[in-house]
């Protein structure tokens, strides 16, 4: 009896051990799971460090989520610093426990391994893969100098597309020194293999004269073969598209040409035009606004205001009583967004005196026509004018424009677009009281009319879960 009272002890306290440490498992499990929960809210409140901290706790715990969101925020430097190895390690760990993105991820590891492999041996199909994955940083850091350098080496055996691209990292300075006459070159010889993008850069290039002299027939013979282009679905792509809005302004600008040589106004506004915001030709498009604005032309008065104001294109020295001069002569003529700029002027003493009832006189004569699109764009010129108070005086015009009734079809996309913008200005609190419910609900409106931007945004916040990559 005493050794059945001794087996019936054991075994009881076998089945209490037992018990007690299923109960902490599942504690475990729901300790995990909550820790989760929290890394999720914290990383959609854009609080990444926080994120990371539950992440972490969860994945200690084994929780696989968790473990490949705390690989993420490694891939992506959310909360911590970047670090690929702790990424990759973090997502081995998950996907031993047959986690799917994580799975994939490793694949994705293994696939770029072979693709570095091939390049080392020579493969020049593989050296432009593995440099684009370089230049973008995916699977691994991004190191612009490394991209180049696997650039090179296919471009150097011919390879059209990493030719474009060299030409592109010589343009811009990414990996290498900006030199200008190189990236022509690699664009020519990608451009003698019918590649589209090279042959739209090199037409820019000579459209502007810029590492090679300035010659328009060659541009519009590179914009004509790149708009010829087409691709397996027989529509053109994206550069050919551009290329043939290219050909169409070279075509307008010839027209125009002549008759603003002979003094047509409207022709002159259309030559400067062509040439403004192009490299190497904003003296050009002054000289041609010029001619217009001489003329009494008010769009191209306004325009001048703008150059001499710092908000045009370059080569012109900013002139702040020049500035009011034109906006005047254009304002005089009933150049809405003129009248606005000279109510500004008064009103800060920009160029002029201040003087309150010339800024209200000027501001209450813009104020009648109270188009979406005026008050839109006055706006966003004074955003980029940047000058002490003006982004606040751009989020009054925005909120104008936000709050319009009743628009025309015409003025319904600025309408949208300043209702992102006012979304913008409350979701990341710039000058506004931030208020992401706030913010949301302009994007939403905005969306609602049609605004593109909007409605990414709004893609991005009502994502269903944490997205691994930007």
């Amino acid at each position: 009896m005493k050794t059945n009272g001794t087996r019936h002890g054991l075994f009881a306290g076998i089945l209490v051990i037992l018990l007690v440490a299923a109960m902490f498992a599942g504690c475990g499990k729901e300790g995990a799971k909550s820790e989760l929960q929290k890394g999720v809210d914290a990383y959609y409140a854009r609080d990444y460090a926080k994120a990371v901290e539950h992440y972490r706790a969860a994945a200690d715990m084994n929780d696989a989520e968790a473990q490949y969101q705390l690989g993420c925020c490694y891939a992506k430097a959310e909360g911590v610093p970047m670090n690929w190895d702790e990424a990759f390690r973090w997502w081995g760990k998950a996907a031993g426990q047959g986690h799917p993105e994580s799975v994939k991820r490793m694949e994705d590891l293994r696939k770029l391994e072979e693709t570095r492999k091939a390049a080392e041996q020579g493969d020049a199909e593989a050296q432009y893969r593995f440099a684009e994955h370089c230049f973008w940083g995916t699977d691994m850091e991004e190191d612009e100098e490394e991209a180049a350098k696997w650039f090179r080496k296919a471009a150097e055996q011919g390879h059209a597309e990493a030719q474009a691209q060299l030409g592109l990292c010589y343009f811009d300075g990414m990996g290498v020194e900006e030199d200008d006459a190189e990236a022509v070159k690699w664009w020519r010889r990608a451009a003698d293999q019918d590649d589209q993008f090279a042959l739209y850069r090199l037409g820019e290039c000579y459209l502007d004269g810029i590492g090679v002299d300035m010659d328009c027939d060659k541009a519009r013979e590179c914009f004509r073969r790149a708009a010829e282009i087409k691709d397996a679905e027989d529509e053109v792509q994206y550069f050919g598209s551009e290329s043939q809005k290219m050909l169409d302004a070279i075509l307008a600008y010839e027209k125009n040409l002549s008759a603003a040589e002979q003094g047509d106004a409207e022709a002159q506004i259309s030559v400067g035009e062509f040439f403004a915001g192009r490299r190497n030709s904003d003296e050009e498009a002054f000289k041609w606004y010029r001619k217009a604005a001489e003329q009494g032309h008010p769009e191209a008065q306004y325009e001048l205001g703008l150059w001499y104001d710092g908000l045009g294109g370059s080569g012109v020295e900013e002139d702040e009583a020049e500035a009011v001069k034109w906006y005047r002569k254009a304002a005089e003529q009933g150049h809405d967004l003129a009248r606005n700029a000279l109510s500004i002027c008064y009103e800060k003493g920009i160029g002029v005196a201040k003087d309150p009832d010339e800024a209200k006189k000027w501001k209450e004569m813009y104020l009648q026509s109270g188009v979406p699109v005026v008050l839109y764009t006055t706006g966003m010129q004074l955003a980029k004018r940047g000058r002490p108070g003006d982004v606040e005086e751009a989020v009054k015009y925005w909120r104008r424009a936000a709050e319009w009734k009743n628009p025309s079809l015409k003025a319904v996309p600025a309408v949208a677009a300043a209702q992102y913008q006012l979304g913008k200005c409350y979701y990341y609190g710039i000058v506004l009281q931030e208020d992401k419910a706030a913010g949301i609900e302009w994007f939403r409106k905005a969306a609602k009319n049609g605004d593109s931007d909007a409605k990414a945004m709004l893609d991005v916040l009502d994502s269903p879960a944490p997205q691994p990559w930007p």
